[in-house]
């Protein structure tokens, strides 16, 4: 799924604005980032060997794990 139309329909189905679901996906990916738990970590370098990445980034990334693609 594209991260707008991802962003879009959380926005719809939540009765909140898409700047608003921007905002707080912005936060739990900085939250995640900030973790010291090194189970987490490993994951995360597993799957961004890039560093953290921005939302777009990580709704792309996410939704094509979901998918099986």
């Amino acid at each position: 799924m594209r991260p707008q139309k991802a962003i879009k329909k959380t926005a719809k189905n939540n009765g909140v604005s898409e700047q608003h679901v921007r905002e707080e996906m912005q936060k739990a990916l900085d939250a995640a980032w900030n973790t010291t738990d090194e189970a987490a970590m490993k994951r995360q370098k597993e799957l961004f060997p890039n560093g953290k990445p921005t939302l777009d980034e990580f709704i792309q990334k996410v939704s094509r794990m979901a998918s099986g693609s």
